[in-house]
């Protein structure tokens, strides 16, 4: 459902005047209420749960050559790769020519192997400093990788069908990634809680809806893994940490 479509609903719930016909540059405060609280609804929303919708794949080339490389800890600068980047949920980054995978380590795993020193029948990774770190250490022949990321933006741009993820709402044809009528229900509640109405009510039906949509949030990204093989989408939760003493 587009963003227009949600405060429009939203608009005839709570009483409004006349009709809403746009919300970009829109000039009357009530419309600009309606934009700001759909956005915090919406921004609810995503902090309920990982919510698999804003699970995203990555797909990129890792070398020195590339534009987010930092030649001074070997490492890919994940904003660079990935604007809308919030944590690693794979297990294992992929090769998307191999059916073995890049496995993780513990950051200090990841150090203390990078100084023993790795050969390269085998390939790791790790996230720290915000940058995605691998070994052996990259080299002007690039890997095509693929990893599977959080996403931190709800919406999609669909103007000029350019499928962009931005964090908030701001013409008419934006959707977010979340089901439609649960963005009208969190955000007909938000109207009501802010502007200091009952809203009891309004709270007990966005909770409804959101417990059946959780129970039906299943896997919709799959990566280059043998059929047999789930560790890659284990769900874990990769901390961005810091690699102390490691300025190579």
């Amino acid at each position: 459902m587009e963003a227009l479509e949600i405060i429009q609903q939203v608009a005839q719930t709570v009483g409004a005047d006349s009709p809403v016909t746009t919300i970009a540059n829109a000039n009357d405060g009530f419309t600009r209420r309606l934009v700001g609280v759909t956005n915090r609804a919406i921004q609810m929303i995503m902090r309920e749960r990982q919510w698999q919708k804003m699970r995203r794949l990555a797909k990129f080339n890792a070398s020195v050559l590339s534009p987010a490389y930092n030649a001074g800890s070997g490492g890919l600068r994940i904003k660079q790769l990935m604007p809308d980047f919030d944590f690693v949920v794979s297990a294992n980054i992929w090769q998307e020519s191999n059916i073995f995978p890049l496995r993780y380590l513990m950051p200090e795993e990841f150090l203390a192997l990078k100084i023993s020193g790795v050969g390269a029948a085998f390939k790791y990774f790790t996230v720290a400093n915000d940058e995605l770190l691998i070994l052996p250490p990259l080299t002007d022949a690039p890997l095509n990788l693929q990893l599977l990321f959080q996403s931190v933006y709800p919406i999609v741009e669909n103007r000029n069908n350019s499928g962009i993820r931005k964090p908030y709402i701001q013409f008419g044809d934006d959707e977010p990634v979340f089901n439609g009528e649960l963005c009208v229900l969190a955000a007909i509640y938000k109207y009501k809680q802010e502007m200091g109405f009952d809203y009891a009510e309004e709270m007990q039906d966005y909770q409804d809806r959101l417990e059946s949509l959780k129970n039906t949030d299943a896997p919709q990204i799959t990566l280059n893994a043998p059929a047999s093989d789930t560790s890659a989408l284990a769900g874990l939760n990769i901390p961005n940490a810091v690699i102390a003493g490691d300025n190579d």
